[in-house]
C-alpha cells in the first residue's frame, strides 16, 4: 500500500477525460487519481477534494481516491488504495461514498465578554473597581464571576447606552497592582469563559489622529536595542479597531469578536502606537524608580486624519446644552460631529481606566477658535474632556475626573512656504494657534479651565529629514533615493531636502522624547509627584521699560529648576502704531540664570508695543536644517526577535541628529523642557495674562 499524500488547494490544469497515454500513468505526488469504466487512470494535478469528487462523478469512475484524511475524505483513510497502474483493475468495483454531512454551526454562547476583556488583559488597579462585563441572551439571568476564590454576581438587564442590548456588569473589589498573572472565571446560562493571565495595573487610553497612530517600526527608536528587550516590562497592548463609518451618527454596538491583548514583544510593538507605548514604558520606569511596580495596559484608540469635532458630541451628555456655538464646523467638513465619539468612545466607556492621552490637531489647523467665544478648537477640547469623562463616569468606576494628557503639536513645514518662512507678514502660524488652543487659551496645563490636564511640548522636535529618503552617491555625486527609513547623509555629505520640505514631514519619527515628556507630566499631575519637573518655563508676566521688556516665569511650576537660555532668538513684539510684528533679541546672557526672568531688547521698535509672543511659529526649526551631522553614526539596531544587526551607514539615528539647542531659546536647566509658546497683550506697560482680562 502507498502512503498518504497531501493535495494542494487549487487546480492548475484539470484534464477531464484526457486521452494522452502519458496522462494514464498514475503519479504519487499531489494528484487526484481515478479509474474510468474504460480502465484508464485519470490524473488531475493539484486538485482539491471537492474537485476530485466532481471529476470522478462526471466521468463515471468506479474507483477514486482522495489523498486527504479527516472530515470530507473518502471513507476516512482511502488514500492508501493507490498502487501502480497495473493494479488499477483491482479497484474497478469501488463505489463513490456518500458526501460528508455539512459541518455543524458553532454553538451560540448564551453570554459573551466584551471584546476588550480577554486573555492577557490589564485591569485597573485600586482605588478604582475594575469591571468584568459583556452581553447575554436572556434578561434576568445571573452571571457569576469567580475571582480569587470569591464569587460576584450580576443580573442581565437592558442597557440604554448600547441601544437596548442585554448587558451584565460585575465590579470587582478594588485590587492592588500585581504582576502575578491570574485567571478570572465567568459562568452563567450553562456556559463558562475563563480570562487567563490577567494583570492589575493602570489602564491608559491613547487617542487622536495619525501621529498617535504612527507605529514603532516607523520611528528612529525602533532601531535601538532597548526596544528588543521590552518583554521584561509588564506592559500589555490593545489596538481598538476602526469601526463604523466616519459619517455614522449612531451609538455603535460592538460585536462579540475578541480584540486580543498583546504582550509588548518586538513583533507586537512593530505596528503599535509609538507615543502610546513610550508613554507607558516611561511612566512604568518613573513608578518603578519610586519602588512601585505597576503593570501598564495601553489601549490604542486613534483615527488618522480625524478632526476634533468627530470625537465630541454636539451637546453635553449631562446637561443637553450645546457645547460650542461655532455651527460653521458642520459646514466646514460636511460630516456629522460626534461620529467617532459614538463609534470609538462610547463602546469602550465600560472599561475602568486611569486616564487618556491625546495627540491630535494637525487636521484642525486654521480653526483655533476662542474659548470665550465658544468656537473652534479652544472650545472643543474642554468639551471633549467633559463628554469623555461623562461617558466613562456613566459606564464604569473610572475616576470621574480622570486625567487627560495632551501632546502639543510638533513643528513641521510641509509643502507650503507659508508654514516655513520666518517673515511675520508671510507666514500662516496656523499650527502655533492650535498649540495655544490645546490649552484652552491659557498657554499651559493644568489651568483653571482644564484643571486635571497636562501637556508635553513637541514643537522643538521636528523631523527635518523625514520625507527626503535619499543618500549621497559619492561616485555620481548625486542624491539617490533609497527605501524608508534611510535618510540623506553619507558621512558628512548632506543631500539638500526637496524645496518646501526643509521643515520635515507632518509625522516626525522621534517619538521617544514625546512619550517621556508626557509621562513626566502624568507623573506630576495624574500621580501627584511634586518633586518632578513637568513643564518648561511658563510665563507669568512682563514689564515694558521702554526699549527693554522684562519677561518673568513661574518658578513653582518649574519645581525649583533654573532657567537656561540657549539662543537669543525667540521673541517678537508688535508695534502699537503699525500692527507689524518684529523679531527682537534676548539681551540676557546665554546660559543658566539665577533669576527666572529674561530681558528682551526692544529698542529697534520705534513706537510703543502692544503685544509680545514667543516662538509663535508653525515650525521654529525651519527653514534651515539644524541636525548635527558631524557626530558618529550608531548602527546598532534590532530585528528577528531582538538580535542586533548592522545597518547601512546612511541610516539616520535619533541619538545624534536631534539637537534643539540651536533653535529654541528657553528651557529648564536640568530637565531640559522647552518653554511653551505664548502670545500676550501688553497693556499700560504690562502683559495681560490669560484669564485676567476675561
Amino acid at each position: 500500500m502507498l502512503g498518504t499524500f497531501i493535495v494542494t488547494a487549487l487546480v492548475a490544469a484539470i484534464g477531464f477525460g484526457r486521452d494522452d497515454p502519458a496522462t494514464w500513468k498514475p503519479t504519487l505526488d499531489k494528484s487526484c487519481h481515478a479509474v474510468t469504466p474504460n480502465d484508464r487512470v485519470i490524473n488531475i494535478d493539484n486538485a482539491t477534494l471537492q474537485e476530485c469528487i466532481s471529476a470522478c462523478v462526471k466521468m463515471g469512475c468506479g474507483c477514486f481516491d482522495v489523498p486527504l484524511t479527516g472530515p470530507g475524505s473518502c471513507r476516512g483513510t482511502m488514500s492508501s488504495i493507490f498502487k501502480a497502474s497495473t493494479d488499477r483493475k483491482a479497484y474497478a468495483n469501488h463505489t463513490l461514498p456518500p458526501p460528508p454531512p455539512p459541518p455543524s454551526p458553532p454553538p451560540v454562547m448564551p453570554f459573551t465578554l466584551h471584546p476588550l476583556l480577554g486573555d492577557n488583559a490589564v485591569l485597573q488597579r485600586a482605588p478604582s473597581k475594575a469591571s468584568i462585563y459583556g452581553w447575554a441572551t436572556e434578561a434576568g439571568a445571573t452571571i457569576t464571576v469567580l475571582f480569587r476564590g470569591q464569587t460576584y454576581e450580576s443580573t442581565v438587564e437592558p442597557n440604554s447606552t448600547h441601544l437596548g442590548s442585554l448587558m451584565w456588569n460585575v465590579e470587582l473589589p478594588p485590587t492592588p497592582a500585581s504582576t502575578t498573572p491570574e485567571n478570572i472565571t465567568i459562568s452563567g446560562l450553562g456556559a463558562e469563559v475563563i480570562m487567563e493571565n490577567v494583570l492589575f495595573g493602570d489602564v491608559w487610553m491613547c487617542g487622536g489622529q495619525s501621529n498617535m497612530g504612527v507605529p514603532l517600526e516607523q520611528t528612529f527608536e525602533w532601531f535601538h536595542p532597548d526596544v528588543c528587550n521590552d518583554t521584561s516590562y509588564p506592559i500589555n497592548l490593545l489596538k481598538f479597531p476602526h469601526i463604523n463609518g466616519l459619517n455614522d451618527s449612531t451609538i455603535h454596538v460592538m460585536n462579540d469578536e475578541p480584540i486580543p491583548w498583546m504582550k509588548s514583544n518586538y513583533t507586537n510593538l512593530a505596528t503599535f502606537s509609538a507615543v502610546c507605548y513610550y508613554f507607558g514604558k516611561s511612566l512604568y520606569r518613573h513608578m518603578a524608580a519610586d519602588g512601585e511596580i505597576i503593570p501598564m495596559g495601553m489601549v490604542m484608540n486613534e483615527w488618522g486624519g480625524s478632526l476634533i469635532e468627530a470625537w465630541v458630541p454636539d451637546n453635553s451628555p449631562a446637561t443637553g446644552e450645546l457645547y460650542c456655538s461655532d455651527q460653521s464646523r458642520h459646514n466646514r467638513t460636511g460630516r456629522t460631529p460626534g461620529k467617532l465619539y459614538n463609534s470609538m468612545i462610547v463602546p469602550v466607556s465600560n472599561l475602568t481606566i486611569r486616564g487618556w492621552i491625546w495627540y491630535q490637531g494637525e487636521q484642525d489647523a486654521g480653526n483655533p477658535g476662542s474659548y470665550l467665544n465658544k468656537t473652534g478648537y479652544a472650545c472643543l477640547l474642554p468639551a471633549l474632556d467633559d463628554s469623555w469623562r461623562h461617558a466613562f463616569r456613566q459606564g464604569s468606576s473610572s475616576d470621574p475626573n480622570f486625567p487627560i494628557g495632551v501632546v502639543s503639536l510638533h513643528g513641521w513645514c510641509g509643502e507650503e512656504e507659508a508654514y516655513c518662512t520666518l517673515n511675520p507678514a508671510e507666514r500662516t502660524d496656523w499650527t502655533a494657534a492650535i498649540r495655544w488652543a490645546q490649552t484652552a487659551d491659557w498657554g499651559f496645563l493644568p489651568n483653571p479651565r482644564l484643571p486635571n490636564n497636562f501637556v508635553a511640548m513637541g514643537y522643538d522636535q521636528p523631523d527635518p529629514r523625514n520625507g527626503t529618503h535619499c543618500y549621497w552617491n559619492t561616485t555620481s555625486q548625486t542624491c539617490q533615493n533609497v527605501p524608508y527609513p534611510q535618510s540623506c547623509i553619507s558621512g558628512k555629505e548632506i543631500c539638500p531636502p526637496p524645496a518646501g520640505l526643509e521643515g520635515g514631514n507632518i509625522h516626525p519619527r522621534n517619538k521617544l522624547l514625546l512619550g517621556d515628556r508626557i509621562a513626566r507630566a502624568a507623573k506630576a499631575i495624574a500621580y501627584g509627584d511634586t518633586s518632578i519637573a513637568f513643564t518648561g518655563p511658563v510665563v507669568t508676566g512682563c514689564v515694558d521699560n521702554g526699549g527693554k521688556l522684562t519677561v518673568s516665569f513661574n518658578d513653582i511650576l518649574m519645581r525649583g529648576e533654573s532657567l537656561r537660555i540657549k539662543v537669543t532668538r525667540g521673541f517678537e513684539v508688535r508695534s502699537a502704531s503699525t500692527g507689524n510684528w518684529s523679531w527682537v533679541p534676548i539681551a540676557t546672557p546665554l546660559g543658566v540664570q539665577q533669576e527666572v526672568e529674561v530681558v528682551v531688547d526692544t529698542s529697534s521698535v520705534v513706537s510703543s508695543i502692544d503685544a509680545v509672543r514667543y516662538n509663535w511659529l508653525d515650525n521654529i526649526a525651519c527653514p534651515d536644517a539644524y541636525c548635527d551631522y558631524t557626530k558618529p553614526l550608531i548602527n546598532q539596531s534590532c530585528a528577528n526577535g531582538g538580535s542586533p544587526h548592522h545597518r547601512h551607514d546612511t541610516d539616520l539615528n535619533f541619538w545624534w541628529c536631534f539637537n534643539p539647542t540651536e533653535k529654541i531659546a528657553l528651557y529648564t536647566a536640568e530637565s531640559d523642557l522647552p518653554a511653551p509658546p505664548f502670545i500676550l497683550d501688553v497693556v499700560q506697560g504690562k502683559c495681560v495674562m490669560p484669564g485676567q482680562a476675561q
